[in-house]
Formats: C-alpha cells, structure tokens, sequence
C-alpha cells in the first residue's frame, strides 16, 4: 500500500495501539487520557452557526450522527453575522 511504514510511532513513541472498535471508545480513552471528562459525565458539544447558512442541513446531520454513535449531545446555535 503506497505510504504505508510499518516502522511508524505515534506521538508518545509507541508503534502498537489498543483496539478500539467504535467511535464511542474511542472518545471515552481520549477523554481518560486527557482527564477532560469523567466517564460517567454527559458529553456535549455547542455549535455555532451562521444565520440563513446553507450548511444547516450538513451540522443537523452531524448532529444526529454524534448522539446516535458517540452519545454526544450537540446544540445548534443560529448567530446573527456582523455584516
């Protein structure tokens, strides 16, 4: 496979990763490792968006997807631009 280098090291100097089998996982081990939130604590998100956009449809989908798989709850907040 072309750039595949089987010698390659991740950023702590490890080359072998544990297995993670979903996103969910995989979010809740960075979360240990970072000691951002605790396990047991409800994860959310907060979005901004741009009044009248056109990627309101595109963030309502990234939002289902993230409570669906991750357990996320993601809030769409509508802003009024500047101009």
């Amino acid at each position: 496979m072309p750039g595949y280098n089987p010698d390659l090291k991740g950023p702590d100097g490890t080359s072998n990763t544990p297995a993670i089998h979903s996103g969910k996982e995989a979010l809740t081990e960075v979360c240990k490792r970072l000691a951002i939130l605790k396990p047991t604590s409800q994860h959310h998100a907060d979005l901004l968006l741009t009044r009248g956009t056109d990627l309101h449809n595109e963030f309502s989908a990234i939002q289902q997807m993230w409570q669906n798989v991750l357990g996320i709850n993601v809030k769409l907040n509508d802003i009024v631009s500047p101009n």
